[in-house]
């Protein structure tokens, strides 16, 4: 009996594995983009923390009433993210939209597929979190509950709309719609209201353009997530193969090195890989920051300096002419 105790454990700890929920947090930008930018962080892997310190690093968002935990008491984004702001250019407001129900079943929703395994041009990047966070994450901020998809299209509109309405009270805000997919809508007819939901977003965002995050928020079994990622990752590995055999079927009719793909590049021997020899827009950024932070302090040390040395010197009549008095008495 206790040899079959390490197998009757493993089962067990495979059981709850497969039975557990996972949630993703999809970032989309719609409108004129560089609000939010990708980055190169190894693991999506966050907590509901994390999402939150985003959305506040993102959004103006104000004091939580609820305690440290919650919106508006961060003032940093975690560190090692997968995405993050842009340094100077902000968007006009985000959505917080959240697709949750024992229905949702991402194999039959083709859009929600395409969206969560980053296939959708519109996605900078996702946030992947343990267990079934998307309620904890959605009390973060005001909720509207929606009980139909006509409802769910004509709500995230109006957000949208008075979001990049120019006469709106409180800028770059966030505000959250959530839909459940239960047995009154099949997952099919919330596929289909949420593709004409993000749809309405991307033309009214292009018409005014006015850039509009919505942060997608889905919950599905964690056994069907990390059969899709391997799925993903499999692909993913053959079409490396498959972009390293291109690389030397031009590296071969391209010695030299010049105009690879309609850029200019040579081929580095060493690292046996193109190099294109220009700075991404956030080196540029992060450049010029810290190149006119430096030009700045030295410009003030250098005043400061100069002002001391041409400081005027006299004599102290408080010191030196009584002393002199003493001394002539």
């Amino acid at each position: 009996m206790i040899s079959y105790l390490p197998a009757t454990l493993l089962l067990s700890a495979l059981t709850c594995i497969t039975a557990s929920t996972s949630t993703t947090v999809s970032v989309l930008e719609f409108g004129p983009k560089g609000s939010v930018r990708p980055t190169t962080a190894s693991s999506p892997l966050t907590s509901v923390g994390g999402v939150t310190s985003f959305w506040n690093a993102i959004h103006n968002l104000p004091a939580s009433r609820s305690g440290s935990s919650s919106l508006g008491s961060l003032t940093t984004q975690y560190p090692g993210m997968t995405v993050v702001p842009d340094l100077f250019q902000r968007p006009k407001g985000g959505i917080v939209l959240g697709i949750v129900g024992s229905g949702v079943d991402v194999e039959e929703m083709p859009t929600l597929a395409t969206l969560v395994e980053q296939q959708e041009d519109n996605v900078v990047g996702q946030f992947h979190l343990k267990g079934a966070q998307g309620k904890t994450l959605l009390r973060q901020v005001s909720t509207t509950k929606v009980q139909d998809g006509d409802e769910l299209e004509s709500m995230t509109l109006s957000k949208a709309k008075s979001i990049s309405s120019p006469t709106a009270k409180h800028h770059n805000t966030l505000s959250s719609v959530v839909a459940h997919v239960d047995g009154d809508m099949t997952p099919q007819q919330m596929d289909n209201h949420l593709k004409r939901t993000l749809e309405a977003i991307s033309q009214h965002a292009q018409e005014t353009q006015s850039s509009i995050i919505v942060h997608l928020i889905v919950e599905e079994d964690a056994s069907e997530v990390a059969q899709r990622r391997l799925s993903t990752s499999s692909s993913s590995d053959s079409s490396s193969s498959r972009m390293l055999q291109e690389d030397d079927d031009e590296k071969e009719d391209n010695e030299n090195g010049e105009n690879v793909a309609g850029m200019y590049a040579y081929f580095d021997e060493d690292t046996n890989e193109w190099v294109y020899p220009y700075k991404t827009m956030f080196q540029i950024q992060y450049y010029n920051i810290v190149l006119w932070t430096s030009i700045g302090l030295f410009a003030i040390l250098a005043t400061a300096n100069l002002m001391t040395m041409n400081m005027p010197l006299m004599a102290d009549t408080l010191l030196f002419g009584e002393s002199a008095k003493m001394v002539a008495e």
